[in-house]
């Protein structure tokens, strides 16, 4: 099989034939590493990429204890704060963050896998040209070091130690997406993320599970002038609105486009960006239908996020009826399979990264 990426050397870190390490962006410019053993380090005062730590103790940035290293590195006049581990001990400083450690631990095994292959396909999608792979926040990951982990969530961790999802035709990495809920419904990555060639086969899944989800249905409710203010950015101007409607819906029928009619024009917008706008906790997903009346607009919906991928809470339904998490996975990603990490990442001659 095709090697997908080379052996790497990080700042004289490397990979190795039984582990695969990823580089998370946990902080910038300022801050102080503690490394046991040799004392306290301002990385504002390090004038050179370094790196910390033996990688089998823990070692401290902010207070925080992290696993692996933690190193220091210069990157187009900024100094960024990257902590390097391998990606099981990655994926244990997520998990308590991403799920729930009291639900089934066949849910939280569906997650470690989950959460394991979208790690590994940003890792090799980015083909490792930036300085790191990851970031720490919701923009990848939730990612909170060694104090985010507990034994129920390491469990799961351990249990699928190594486990990957991989198109079932191709055998790349698949992009391995989850969120909240799904409200009923999954929905196709490039309805959410237009442009962009995922390489994988997606299915729009009918999902009854997610039904015990708490945010099933919703309502959000704004005034018409907050609600053209809040979308400036996207061009649109005046201080009233006389209609808006969705013009549009994608497969699965969520919100693709809206029309709306102010006094100073019309403008056709994209569903997924006005959610931005609105703020995605308000606007839990584009699964709606919106009506004014009087001078406020009512949004009705399902669910709670972007709809691609697993549904958490479906998943936590299914392992409520016995179902496992490979079953669970099966359920959500039809035309993917389960492989071993080794299988994905075969060992090459070894390339240094600078």
């Amino acid at each position: 099989m095709k090697c997908w990426i080379s052996f790497l050397l990080f700042l004289g870190i490397s990979l190795d034939l039984w582990g695969f390490d990823v580089r998370v962006l946990i902080g910038q410019a300022n801050g102080i590493i503690f490394v046991p053993g040799k004392g306290l380090v301002d990385v504002a005062e390090v004038k050179k990429d370094t790196c910390f730590g033996n990688g089998q103790s823990l070692i401290y940035y902010q207070r925080r204890p992290y696993r692996g290293r933690i190193c220091i590195v210069k990157d187009s006049g900024k100094t960024l704060v990257v902590n390097v581990l391998d990606i099981e001990e990655y994926v244990k400083g997520v998990l308590y963050n991403e799920i729930s450690h009291y639900w089934p631990i066949e849910a939280i095994k569906a997650q470690a896998v989950v959460s394991r292959t979208y790690a590994l396909y940003r890792v090799l999608s980015s083909g490792r040209k930036e300085a790191f792979d990851l970031k720490d926040d919701q923009s990848s990951q939730v990612y909170r070091g060694y104090n985010s982990e507990h034994f129920r969530t390491n469990k799961a961790v351990d249990e699928t130690k190594g486990e990957v999802l991989v198109c079932a035709n191709t055998h790349r990495v698949f992009p391995a997406f989850y969120h909240a809920c799904c409200g009923g419904k999954t929905e196709l990555p490039q309805n959410v993320w237009m442009g962009n060639d995922f390489k994988c086969d997606f299915e729009v899944v009918e999902d009854p599970f997610c039904s015990i989800c708490p945010y099933i249905s919703w309502k959000y409710e704004i005034s018409t002038f907050d609600f053209v203010s809040c979308l400036r950015e996207l061009g649109v101007k005046g201080r009233e609105v006389k209609y808006i409607s969705v013009s549009d819906i994608t497969d699965s029928g969520r919100a693709k486009s809206i029309l709306l009619i102010t006094d100073k024009g019309q403008y056709l917008l994209s569903a997924q960006k006005v959610r931005m706008m609105l703020g995605s906790s308000r606007l839990r997903s584009t699964l709606f239908q919106v009506r004014m009346i009087g001078n406020k607009l009512i949004f009705w919906g399902h669910g709670w996020g972007h709809g691609v991928g697993m549904c958490q809470w479906g998943a936590y339904g299914m392992a409520l009826k016995g179902y496992s998490y490979k079953e669970i996975l099966k359920f959500y990603f039809p035309n993917a399979d389960i492989s071993d990490l080794s299988a994905v990442i075969e060992p090459c001659e070894l390339v240094e990264h600078k």
